[in-house]
């Protein structure tokens, strides 16, 4: 599970008027980020005691968070008591909101909910056969033999490596030469097809990234999670679940990739049912009930 958050501090200047400080949970992973904070609320924090408070703690974060999140509480420790914070994020669930709410120490709190729900997304749940699970992506490889480099912008999400290279592998092989644009090059930065996951190289994320923000001919990206934070690309048509997310809050941030500029999109889960063995009640429940 990766979330992305976003805080808002107000200490006040030396003038006495509140200032705004942005971070997000990205950077308090960073010294030199928590030292730029810290310069601007005008006071300097011990980095050395920071990080002997740390040592000897558990390596494993919180099963919300990543580590950043687990190190909320150097933020309040930099700001004099009582300074005004604001904590904004698109997902949360009851376990993220009372470790944010503790770790910034933050005293009866100003809740405010905003329903997650989006009239543009159609979401189709389909449980599958194993042994056939690939034959439901024929529908996207006929679509990419029809439209090429115009294709509309999908990603797979894939619960782990081996099925990321199950899906390539697949599609690439149908397809063949339609995998390319043009058709006759196998040159990589060619291929329609692009994978990302937290071990692939810089420069092939960055690739598809470039695509899918309009400046690139990457079409379908199949993917972990680690593709489902901090990226919003406005115009993705198609998210296909190859497999269930594992809770959730997994889900709903795997499927907010879709239809960020307003248009009809499609949500398209597959999975069989074996797969429900390593999934959250939630989410078990959710798709079984469907």
């Amino acid at each position: 599970m990766i979330l992305r958050m976003i805080f808002l501090i107000f200490p006040k200047g030396a003038d006495g008027r509140l200032q705004k400080i942005m971070a997000e949970s990205d950077e308090l992973t960073m010294d030199k980020a928590l030292e730029n904070v810290a310069h601007r609320v005008r006071q300097k924090p011990n980095i050395q005691q920071y990080r002997r408070s740390w040592k000897g703690k558990s390596a494993k974060p919180n099963h919300v968070f990543r580590g950043a999140y687990g190190k909320l509480s150097i933020l309040p420790s930099m700001c004099q008591d009582g300074t005004p914070v604001l904590a904004l994020t698109g997902t949360a669930d009851s376990d993220t909101e009372n470790t944010v709410t503790s770790e910034l120490l933050m005293r009866n709190p100003v809740k405010l909910f905003v329903s997650p729900n989006r009239v543009n997304l159609r979401l189709s749940v389909h449980k599958v056969p194993r042994l056939n699970m690939l034959k439901h992506l024929d529908w996207l490889v006929d679509m990419i033999k029809q439209h090429g480099k115009d294709t509309p912008k999908t990603i797979i999400f894939c619960d782990t490596l081996y099925s990321v290279a199950s899906v390539m592998n697949y599609m690439t092989m149908t397809l063949g030469e339609g995998a390319f644009h043009p058709r006759n090059s196998r040159k990589h930065e060619h291929c329609l097809l692009g994978i990302f996951h937290s071990l692939s190289l810089k420069e092939y994320k960055e690739r598809l990234l470039l695509s899918f923000n309009g400046q690139g001919l990457r079409r379908v990206a199949i993917a972990t999670t680690a593709l489902s934070m901090g990226v919003n690309f406005p115009d993705v048509r198609y998210v296909v679940h190859f497999g269930p997310a594992r809770n959730l809050l997994d889900f709903h941030q795997q499927a907010g990739r879709a239809g960020w500029d307003g248009n009809p999109s499609d949500i398209i889960v597959l999975f069989y049912g074996r797969q429900l063995s390593h999934c959250e009640d939630d989410i078990r429940s959710f798709l079984k009930n469907y």
